[in-house]
């Protein structure tokens, strides 16, 4: 994913939270959008560790943390990513699955950030299939648009309750 791609992902993003959405359709069709692309995510990023399990092990096991930490993360990190998936999926699970969403994007995020920040160029990704491939930088760009997502799709949530007063589906 090149960096104009990124860039019009994130301008799109925050576009949606400083322009008023009027139309509760609009409102529900971009949370929907925005639902869909977080379990995408999720979906592709839980099915790349699993289906390589020892891969990602040993990935996280070159990450600078104890290897008992790494130990917990391996099945820890896919079974909340599809634990997301579910919540995301079920009408009446859905908000709760979005802030799983922000808090495991903005964990993923600060992480990266923080790897990049303090030189780490040379680690590897143990996010899965084509993720692994980005850069660090690109992958802080990509991971910060995520958390913009679920942050929105949670904003339109809440103004979906508190100006139609049901939720929207």
């Amino acid at each position: 994913m090149g960096y104009d791609t990124l860039f019009i992902l994130f301008w799109l993003l925050f576009h949606l939270l400083l322009c008023p959405i009027k139309s509760r359709a609009m409102r529900s069709t971009v949370q929907f959008m925005l639902t869909c692309a977080l379990m995408l995510l999720f979906s592709y990023a839980a099915v790349s560790k699993l289906s390589d399990i020892s891969l990602f092990r040993a990935q996280l096991y070159l990450q600078p943390f104890p290897h008992g930490l790494a130990d917990v993360l391996v099945p820890a990190i896919p079974a909340f990513e599809i634990l997301t998936i579910g919540l995301l999926f079920l009408e009446r699970t859905r908000r709760s699955g979005l802030w799983l969403s922000l808090a495991l994007m903005t964990t993923f995020t600060a992480y990266i950030a923080l790897m990049f920040l303090i030189q780490h160029d040379h680690l590897p990704c143990s996010c899965g299939g084509i993720l692994n491939r980005m850069p660090w930088h690109v992958h802080l760009i990509f991971n910060f648009c995520f958390v913009v997502a679920s942050f929105t799709a949670i904003w339109l949530d809440r103004r979906g309750r508190t100006q139609g007063g049901d939720r929207i589906t």
